[in-house]
């Protein structure tokens, strides 16, 4: 009976964890994990410090320039947003649980919290830049209860935002960030996973805008092993469980310090000059918060044998006095033992009716809300039927359209097709009528080629006629000018002749003249000397030739 009452509560515990690990209630990636795995699984790589505001929280065993989601990591656009893919061993918890802050004396702290995310950081954009920086406690989508420091921001171009040696990009002079920060708008593009909220960055559309490139998409996977996130091709394996925050986990080390972490977030200088306390706890004492049980021996001093035989005896008398006190403690333990027995099983009992209790409203609650979300699928079915149903008549619509269009088309194209027939038709006919033109053209250019032809022979032998007549007039110019200087010169040869013969018949006459008088003498002369009868006969003679003159 005892035991059916002991294994009772226990059988229906198992039923309601598989109960409760169903599809809408389990983890992430299908396993659960406690604050417990993140104090055992970063312990070696840094030291955990109380904190009376923060309680737990983790400092990193980096180098003095370390950077969360700077440092030994790269931007991946996935799924789920842009995702940070870290290279770290312990990458998996502090970059997409909890939140980041700096305290000038112990540097970059991490808080743990349960809710998982690509990144919990918070972004910024502007026509030149990219900018983003990690989430301070108690910050998130809907609470803010402190701002960022500027140091705390990253800006890169966004054509190397992918790149994964983008922090060759980067330039973190105070002064830039400062005056890049002014200028940039805050990105609210949120993305909501397993009730939880925040947000994704930059979108692809956002990045082809500014660069002109599509950013390759990778696709995550639930690893179900911790350690850094291995990518493959375009898919990445990530260790992303369902963490649970129970209240006994704690870190098997703490270090020992006596300084509170900063409430408010400080400024970030890149260096190890500020952080004065980060190397002292890093290397400095830790205290065990798991006590062992056991009694230390201490070894007595030397004596003499009476003495040890004293010592003996009153140690034999101290030993029964014990072991009778032993045997009373022992006695009071087992009633004691057995009371606790019958408590535990009482509280055991207690616990497994709240825990029942818990788990029944819990699986209340998780079927309120599968019914809601079973209301919203059927509404959201509804709504996407809706939408096809709609989106069904827009297509039919626009294939009636399209028909339409074809139609239309196919007429214009009829018509266009006889319009070009007809403008063909009267392309042909225009072409025959120049043809028709071009020839009586061509007739009447070589009409025209003969008539000019033949008027320039007719032209041409005017022009050797006028050319003869010019060459005969000059010709009987000439002629008539050389007749005009013959019948000169003849003139004036004639003229000479005649005054040539004038002044030889001048001379003749003077020479019978001179003659006539030498005949004269000569018959004077004779009739003086001659007789009377002579000068009778001669007389008439003298008569004679004075009338012939």
């Amino acid at each position: 009976m005892r035991r059916s009452q002991f294994w009772l509560p226990a059988i229906l515990l198992a039923l309601l964890l598989l109960l409760g690990n169903t599809p809408g209630s389990r983890a992430q990636g299908g396993y659960t994990a406690s604050y417990q795995d993140f104090y055992d699984d970063l312990s070696p790589y840094g030291q955990w410090i109380q904190d009376p505001q923060y309680g737990y929280v983790w400092l990193p065993d980096v180098p003095a320039d370390f950077r969360p989601y700077y440092t030994n990591g790269y931007w991946t656009n996935t799924q789920y947003g842009n995702t940070w893919v870290s290279g770290y061993d312990w990458g998996w918890a502090p970059f997409h649980y909890g939140r980041w802050t700096y305290d000038n004396y112990y540097g970059w702290l991490w808080i743990p919290d349960t809710e998982w995310a690509p990144a919990w950081v918070s972004w910024r954009s502007s026509n030149d830049y990219y900018g983003w920086a990690p989430m301070g406690p108690g910050i998130n989508i809907n609470i803010n209860l402190g701002r960022i420091p500027v140091d705390w921001w990253v800006f890169i171009n966004p054509g190397y935002f992918y790149d994964r040696s983008f922090y060759r990009y980067c330039n973190n002079d105070y002064g830039f960030r400062r005056g890049i920060y002014s200028r940039t708008n805050i990105i609210n593009y949120t993305y909501i996973d397993n009730r939880t909220t925040y947000y994704t960055g930059p979108r692809a559309d956002d990045y082809y805008q500014h660069t002109g490139r599509r950013p390759s998409m990778y696709h995550i996977d639930n690893n179900n092993r911790r350690g850094a996130a291995r990518v493959k091709g375009d898919r990445i394996s990530i260790y992303r469980p369902d963490v649970r925050n129970t209240a006994n986990a704690t870190p098997s080390r703490v270090a020992n310090t006596d300084r509170a972490v900063s409430r408010r977030p400080q400024a970030f200088t890149g260096t190890s000059e500020t952080a004065r306390g980060r190397e002292q706890v890093l290397r400095g004492s830790t205290t065990n918060n798991v006590s062992s049980p056991g009694r230390t021996q201490r070894m007595n001093e030397s004596a003499t044998p009476a003495v040890q035989q004293r010592a003996t005896s009153r140690e034999q008398g101290t030993m029964q006095q014990q072991q009778q006190r032993m045997q009373e403690q022992r006695a009071t333990q087992v009633d004691q033992q057995r009371a606790q027995a019958q408590q535990r099983n009482m509280q055991q009992q207690q616990r497994m009716q709240e825990q029942q209790a818990a788990q029944m409203e819990q699986q209340r609650a998780q079927a309120q809300h599968r019914r809601m979300q079973q209301q919203r699928m059927q509404e959201q079915q509804a709504a996407q039927m809706d939408q096809q149903r709609a989106q069904a008549q827009q297509r039919s619509m626009q294939q009636q359209r399209m028909q339409e269009q074809q139609a239309a088309q196919m007429e214009q194209q009829r018509t266009q097709a006889q319009q070009r027939s007809m403008q063909q038709q009267r392309m042909q006919e225009q072409q025959a009528a120049q043809m028709e033109q071009q020839r009586a053209q061509a007739q009447q250019r070589d009409m025209q080629q003969q008539r000019m032809q033949e008027q320039r022979a007719q032209q041409m032998e005017q022009q050797r006629a006028q050319a003869q007549q010019r060459d005969m007039q000059q010709q009987q110019q000439r002629m008539q000018e050389q007749r005009a200087q013959q019948m000169e010169q003849q003139r004036a040869q004639q003229a000479q002749q005649q005054q040539r013969m004038q002044e030889q018949r001048a001379q003749q006459m003077e020479q019978q003249r001179a003659q006539q008088a030498q005949q004269r003498d000569m018959q004077r002369t004779r009739m003086e000397n001659s007789s009377p009868v002579q000068r009778q006969q001669e007389s008439p003679m003298r008569m004679h030739r004075d009338g012939a003159r």
